[in-house]
């Protein structure tokens, strides 16, 4: 059941420790205020101009959602139409619509916006966005906070703020269990993010100890997408251990269960991130082919309905594929569409990406661009925040360091890998695995 006004006003009201008197002004007084919260009075447009003025916060924001039942069928269609155009892709054009719709629809289409431009790679609008969507939605609203809370998470992840990733991880966790949606498919996802930034802090025994019981729980009954994302996730925590075969194998899982639905940006999601592992254990010709016509189905599920990171991930991950196969050129190239992708922004994808680019120009013997990269990469690690990813990166820049002659910068790098996390069992040409 959605919060009325009356209830939103006198929480917001109580939150800032104001009383009805704080809220008076011309022509506004105690009684009106009261009866305003008891839902007695519908406010005009002066007085909730005055109220969000008094209480700080934007007109929409103490007005709220209008509640599902009181739209038109007009309406129900603009908002339906907002949603098709985000499910097929079209992030500019669905991001365009819910904007338009903010002041009307309220909470739905700040939601939408959100996911918009989290969609479009915009990750600073989309948290700041988020926070609206938090600050906004009433405890009633708990499936959307939650969810809202996963997606600060995932934002905040690839910004390569892993410890504030967790924290919002466990903050759509607890909400879950308070709004009384434990063992849904937000609850489930929600420790399956947990599981993935306890991962990626180098928490391990954290990590595997909050895997295996997410295991257990989704075993136990749960659907086709939370058992994904348990074992996408578990698969993370066993490589982390250096145990690679468990690795595949729980990511292999993954891919059987998540093409049980019709999720087909999941799939590729998982298949990018199985990728990774089959590349990482014993990367033969035959795996390495496998690899890539999983990769190739990957592409033409992500083209049709994968986000712009989505896609920075998948082609740096095909550039490792033509690294290996000898193919620099091909490499060169996807690395440089990934990089475009993810922008100048300082996420540890576009360190991986430019890892990766700098091992293809070495190994096409350009050694001036391989420098010219990695002094780039050096600088994007230099701006992160600690990650096992970005540990990953350091080690790997200080290969490339070794490689071009330069062994005081491979020993800085190398030190830096150290500093940033102290356990690394991955090979020379380890990348951060893609996002969970």
């Amino acid at each position: 059941m959605l919060e009325t006004f009356g209830a939103r006003l006198k929480r917001l009201r109580q939150e800032r420790g104001l009383q009805q008197s704080d809220l008076t002004g011309d022509g506004i007084s105690i009684s009106y205020i009261s009866m305003l919260e008891n839902d007695k009075r519908v406010p005009t447009e002066r007085v909730l101009a005055h109220l969000s003025s008094l209480l700080g916060l934007p007109v929409v924001q103490l007005v709220g959602p209008t509640p599902e039942n009181n739209f038109n069928d007009g309406q129900r269609l603009e908002l339906a139409t907002a949603e098709m155009l985000l499910a097929n892709g079209a992030w500019l054009e669905a991001r365009d619509a819910f904007a338009s719709m903010e002041s009307l629809f309220g909470l739905p289409a700040i939601w939408g916006l959100a996911r918009s431009l989290e969609a479009l790679g915009d990750l600073e609008q989309a948290l700041a966005v988020l926070n609206r969507v938090t600050a906004m939605a009433s405890p009633s609203e708990g499936t959307t906070l939650v969810r809202a809370q996963i997606a600060r998470a995932r934002c905040l992840a690839e910004q390569g703020e892993e410890a504030r990733a967790l924290e919002a991880a466990r903050t759509a966790v607890s909400v879950a269990n308070d709004s009384g949606l434990g063992g849904s498919d937000e609850h489930v996802q929600a420790l399956s993010m947990v599981v993935g930034q306890l991962y990626a802090l180098g928490m391990y025994a954290d990590a595997e100890l909050a895997a295996m019981e997410l295991v257990r729980r989704v075993e136990l009954g749960s659907t086709w997408k939370a058992r994904g994302a348990a074992y996408w996730n578990a698969a993370g925590v066993a490589e982390a251990r250096g145990d690679l075969t468990t690795a595949v194998s729980r990511a292999q899982r993954a891919l059987s269960i998540l093409s049980e639905g019709d999720d087909d940006r999941a799939w590729a999601r998982c298949a990018v991130a199985c990728a990774w592992f089959l590349m990482r254990n014993e990367p033969t010709p035959a795996r390495l082919d496998q690899v890539e016509q999983m990769l190739v189905v990957a592409e033409a599920k992500l083209r049709m309905s994968g986000s712009e990171i989505d896609l920075a991930y998948l082609e740096t991950e095909q550039a490792r594929v033509a690294l290996l196969k000898g193919d620099f050129i091909g490499s060169i190239d996807f690395a440089t569409s990934a990089l475009h992708r993810v922008g100048k922004e300082q996420r540890s994808q576009r360190a991986t990406a430019l890892l990766v680019l700098s091992e293809a120009h070495f190994a096409l013997g350009d050694e001036d661009a391989a420098v010219e990269v990695a002094q780039e990469l050096e600088l994007a690690l230099l701006g992160l925040p600690r990650s096992r990813g970005n540990a990953l990166n350091w080690r790997g820049l200080a290969e490339v360091w070794k490689r071009l002659g330069k062994q005081d910068a491979a020993y800085q790098a190398l030190e830096e890998a150290l500093n940033t996390h102290s356990v690394l069992r991955s090979p020379s040409t380890a990348v951060q695995s893609p996002s969970k």
